[in-house]
């Protein structure tokens, strides 16, 4: 079953996938879950190198770890 989520987006950046998605007939839900298989690669499977990981900040902008 697809879980729903919530995400920010820049507004103008929103705008684009919207027309995207209407230009090619689809849901914008569509258009971003297929723009997000073909980044990823579409089984899902395919991960980052761990030393990729490491230099990613986690959490939301000025949160501190614990």
């Amino acid at each position: 079953m697809k879980q729903a989520i919530t995400v920010r987006i820049d507004p103008d950046l929103l705008a684009i996938a919207r027309a995207c998605a209407k230009q090619e007939n689809r849901t914008l839900t569509n258009f971003l879950e297929t723009a997000l298989k073909e980044r990823i690669g579409s089984s899902g499977t395919r991960q980052l190198p761990k030393h990729q990981f490491a230099s990613r900040k986690s959490g939301r902008a000025g949160s501190k770890s614990l």
